[in-house]
């Protein structure tokens, strides 16, 4: 299902604000969670290392080999300076949930799908399709986002129908800094980076809901700040 998130947002927000409410909306009966075992991994778990010094795990699901953690760069890979957000202005949610980045930070000059942007010598930003083949690889996008995200209630709020953490891979409710100036969505939910930009005016995204065991397409506002996960080459 897609998500027409940069068409909505304004509305959204203007609602949000005034009554307070989240852009993640609890369905009124969550999905039960998918009782199905998962054989996910192949090959070797190992790490990478950025340029700030940064260690990452990382892991093999099917034939892709994925970050098992945000990246925490301030620096891109040529050496310069790159902007980014902590939730709150809060460097602690940074060390917890990785930094946030715009379209334009992320891919740090770079245009369309397979750029490096400020990921890791040997690594990339993933285009829509590549999480779209991890989602499948996970049993399709009505279980995938309970397996994506870190296990238990630590982070995700209460009402998550048993995250899992199958996957290894350990998504956090990182929430978002939004084009309004506003943090929003910590512990609710998350928005996935791709390198997909089909128009200037929004980027592609896939978002994870913390009351819901799947995960659907959106388009996002390129000004929005949001986490980021390397695949590598």
């Amino acid at each position: 299902m897609r998500s027409t998130i940069h068409y909505l947002i304004p509305l959204v927000l203007i609602i949000a604000l005034a009554s307070g409410c989240s852009i993640f909306e609890s369905p009124s009966q969550p999905e039960e969670p998918s009782t199905q075992p998962a054989e996910l991994i192949r090959g070797e778990t190992g790490a990478v290392t950025d340029i700030d010094g940064n260690s990452y795990p990382t892991l093999q699901i099917g034939e892709q080999v994925w970050m098992g953690a945000n990246l925490m760069a301030i620096h891109g890979p040529d050496g310069e300076s790159i902007d980014y957000f902590c939730y709150n202005e809060d460097e602690s949610n940074c060390q917890i949930y990785g930094r946030l980045y715009t379209l334009e930070a992320a891919l740090n000059g770079e245009s369309g799908e397979g750029s490096q942007g400020i990921c890791p010598d040997g690594w990339h930003i993933p285009s829509m399709g590549e999480w779209e083949i991890l989602i499948n690889e996970l049993g399709g996008s009505a279980v995938a986002g309970r397996k994506l995200k870190e296990a238990g209630d630590e982070h995700w709020i209460s009402a998550s129908p048993g995250a899992g953490g199958e996957s290894g891979m350990d998504i956090l409710p990182s929430g978002w800094f939004d084009f309004t100036m506003e943090y929003r969505g910590l512990g609710e939910g998350c928005f996935l980076r791709s390198s997909s930009a089909p128009d200037p005016s929004y980027a592609s995204i896939w978002m994870l809901e913390s009351a819901s065991a799947g995960i659907d397409q959106g388009d996002l506002h390129p000004d929005d700040a949001i986490p980021l996960r390397c695949i590598k080459d």
